[in-house]
């Protein structure tokens, strides 16, 4: 038995103004309130986007993304108005099949340019640094600890680790965040982030889910 797979979408020539293009995403305008963000099926690594994609990655990370943020939407307000192909302007309704499942149509808001990343495994770049040195980011880790431990499981480590040095990206750093503006912007992302990492793997432990998956979140 044969299974028809869709060509992987890789690009898109949409008649709308393209105000962005990442190694996944188009960012188009809509109007001065809203954009259109559209996942495709291209990979990446280590920032070079590869010549050939996947078939349905787009949707499946669309998907990932409504899911969450259904889930966060008491924790912290979100950016998403729209998944319905009703909502598309008239414009690209004949591109309905190409965007369907892997389009969204957000707010238009101001980005702050700050960064979080909170490590709940020792895997990547934190696990290459512990072999180095045994820090993340600086902060000090027990001896003996193996490639994927889960760090928040450990007797002598009482919470995700949230490394300060990566707050700030001071190359985005600019005159109109004050200090107290900044250290309150720290203060309450911090909280979030924490708190939504905590319920993302209450949830996956709770359910059986991805248990192997390496948990890297970033909020800003």
């Amino acid at each position: 038995m044969s299974v028809s797979v869709p060509p992987a979408v890789t690009s898109l020539d949409l008649p709308l103004k393209r105000l962005g293009s990442g190694k996944v995403r188009e960012i188009f305008e809509l109007d001065g309130e809203r954009l259109l963000l559209v996942a495709t099926d291209r990979i990446s690594a280590y920032d070079v986007v590869m010549d050939q994609g996947i078939p349905e990655k787009g949707r499946v990370l669309t998907g990932m993304t409504r899911f969450w943020l259904d889930r966060f939407t008491d924790i912290c307000p979100n950016h998403l108005i729209s998944m319905k192909l009703s909502d598309l302007p008239e414009e690209i309704h004949s591109f309905a099949d190409e965007l369907a499942g892997r389009f969204m149509i957000v707010r238009r808001l101001n980005m702050m340019p700050v960064e979080f990343v909170i490590r709940g495994y020792l895997v990547g770049s934190g696990w290459k640094e512990y072999r180095q040195n045994g820090t993340i980011a600086g902060l000090k880790l027990p001896e003996g600890l193996k490639e994927a431990d889960k760090l928040y499981l450990l007797d002598r480590i009482k919470t995700e680790v949230f490394p300060p040095e990566k707050f700030v990206f001071l190359k985005f750093f600019t005159a109109s965040f004050t200090f107290l503006y900044l250290v309150l912007l720290i203060f309450f992302w911090k909280k979030i982030s924490l708190l939504s990492h905590k319920a993302i793997r209450y949830y996956k432990d709770f359910s059986g889910l991805l248990q192997n998956t390496v948990q890297k979140l970033k909020l800003g």
